[in-house]
């Protein structure tokens, strides 16, 4: 699939869902975690997370699901781990993972290289800079992405499998005569542009916006109390399917209009599915 449709950048998160936890029964919220094909705007594969575990144990399940050769895959800290740079390259993907401080050492040297080339004022000369501007609904937002690619002062950089690349991004946002500055860290087994990595980070939070945000509002998730048995996982695998179907339906409706008409409108409904199933 992937092949099929030219897929070259896919992101794997988490979602909790807070209906699906019930304290008086001792069951814990559902935590289901997939991966979502930027591009393309489709839920490619989701795993849930066991009772006594979390998305660490979970990602490798999700990835030995898929075959991916050639994606960039991104991934935020929590699976910023070893083992699951070493599957994702097992998949002859490429992996981006954000570093914050649960890998210390590997976070520090990040750091420390970039203060380096900072306080020794070549990070222009040594380093590859793409910039970019946006602005809208009062927000004025900067983004700078750096990369680094002689990783010979990342101690634990024979850990981490195929390490190629240190990406860091500064964002820098006034709100209302407020501004506020971000920095984050990044590793990678790709060798590219600051450009190309500026991209694939900015697209990975279209799982929050574009998918995760998106059940919750259109599809009232977190409210669900469907908890029963695999109920709560068949239903949030249910409504990713959907979800992707409703985005390639064209026209002027907003989805939960588009989900609402669908719902009401039997002719509607006749429209819009051959070109969904395409016939």
């Amino acid at each position: 699939m992937c092949q099929r449709l030219g897929i070259a950048h896919v992101a794997i998160d988490g979602k909790r869902l807070a209906g699906s936890q019930e304290t008086g029964l001792g069951v814990g919220a559902l935590h289901l975690v997939s991966v979502w094909a930027t591009d393309v705007r489709l839920t490619l594969g989701q795993v849930a997370v066991d009772d006594k575990s979390n998305e660490i144990t979970a990602i490798p399940k999700l990835l030995e699901m898929l075959e991916m050769a050639g994606v960039l895959v991104t991934i935020d800290a929590m699976g910023c781990q070893k083992e699951i740079a070493a599957a994702v390259r097992a998949q002859q993907a490429d992996y981006v993972l954000a570093v914050k401080e649960n890998q210390p050492h590997l976070y520090e040297d990040v750091e420390r290289l970039f203060a380096k080339a900072l306080e020794e004022e070549t990070l222009k000369a040594t380093w590859d800079c793409h910039a970019s501007q946006e602005k809208s609904h009062g927000r004025d937002e900067m983004r700078l992405c750096w990369v680094y690619h002689e990783l010979t002062d990342i101690g634990d950089r024979h850990l981490w499998k195929d390490l190629q690349s240190v990406i860091v991004v500064v964002t820098e946002r006034v709100v209302g005569g407020k501004s506020s500055s971000e920095l984050r860290y990044y590793i990678s087994s790709r060798k590219a542009s600051a450009a190309v990595f500026a991209q694939a980070i900015r697209r990975h939070w279209s799982i929050e916006n574009e998918c995760h945000w998106v059940l919750d509002v259109v599809f009232k998730e977190d409210g669900s109390r469907i908890r029963k048995d695999w109920e709560a996982e068949n239903v949030g695998w249910l409504r990713r399917m959907v979800l992707s179907m409703l985005k390639q339906v064209k026209g002027k409706r907003s989805l939960a209009a588009t989900r609402l008409t669908a719902g009401w409108n039997e002719d509607f409904l006749e429209q819009i599915l051959p070109d969904l199933l395409g016939n």
